[in-house]
């Protein structure tokens, strides 16, 4: 080998197939959007060359668009995206199963209001003692959420 000289093996990975679902909300009385959408697909701190990138459209699997990664495993791909308006409002209030849980560092609480409510969020442990209270205010009809740290009101983590 010469001095000065590098060389450089290329891991040969077998191809693989990356499927990744992304809800579109089609409509036609809606202009249409373009959602440019860029990534790295690695696997093990290697780039995957030629990998094919898929999105479906959970509307209407059918609809389908995919993109092969370059070889430093990139892929950027243009979506078409409408907006859909809805006039619905929740029929009751939901509060909906924490996201992730378990969880290590943090979880989202998501709920929904079917009238316009002054909003406390409080979490109790398993023996009905308050852990944290999280004063809202007043919140509009709809979907709303907060994230919670896993710590009790005095900033201690708590288990």
């Amino acid at each position: 080998m010469q001095k000065g000289c590098q060389h450089f093996m290329t891991p040969v990975i077998p191809a693989m197939f990356f499927f990744i679902t992304l809800s579109i909300i089609v409509s036609m009385k809606a202009p249409a959007q373009i959602l440019a959408v860029k990534g790295v697909i690695t696997a093990s701190s290697f780039h995957v060359r030629y990998a094919s990138v898929t999105f479906i459209d959970n509307s209407d699997t059918t609809n389908k668009i995919s993109v092969l990664t370059d070889t430093s495993g990139s892929y950027s791909i243009d979506l078409p995206m409408s907006v859909k308006q809805t006039d619905t409002q929740p029929a009751e209030f939901k509060v909906a199963q924490n996201y992730p849980n378990p969880f290590s560092s943090s979880t989202a609480i998501s709920y929904q209001l079917n009238k316009q409510a002054d909003v406390k969020v409080t979490i109790y442990d398993i023996l009905g003692r308050e852990i944290k209270k999280f004063i809202m205010g007043v919140q509009t009809v709809g979907a709303h959420g907060v994230t919670w740290d896993g710590k009790n009101n005095m900033g201690a983590i708590v288990s």
